[in-house]
């Protein structure tokens, strides 16, 4: 998704393109990390995202359990989450 030019300026990014969450599951990871639907995210572990395929690179290497910090936009205002992705098993 384009953060819009103006934005990705004020807020000092590299990029101008980012990768919306459109939902979160109730007590998972994004949502214990206070992420919300709407948010944009710009970074993973101090790398740019810019498409869900960004995502999947990084991801693909962290261990479940293992911390990373992502860069996020939301209402305008940057800010860094901590996230530990697990390994959730469903009945």
């Amino acid at each position: 998704r384009p953060l819009g030019r103006e934005l990705a300026k004020r807020l000092d990014l590299l990029n101008d393109l980012a990768v919306e969450i459109v939902s979160v599951e109730p007590r998972g990871a994004a949502d214990r990390a206070g992420l919300a639907p709407g948010d944009l995210i710009v970074a993973i572990n101090g790398r740019i995202v810019e498409a869900i395929d960004d995502m999947h690179r990084v991801l693909s290497r962290v261990a479940a359990g293992e911390k990373i910090l992502l860069g996020v936009v939301r209402g305008g205002r940057q800010f860094d989450a901590a996230v530990t992705p697990s390994v959730e098993q469903r009945s």
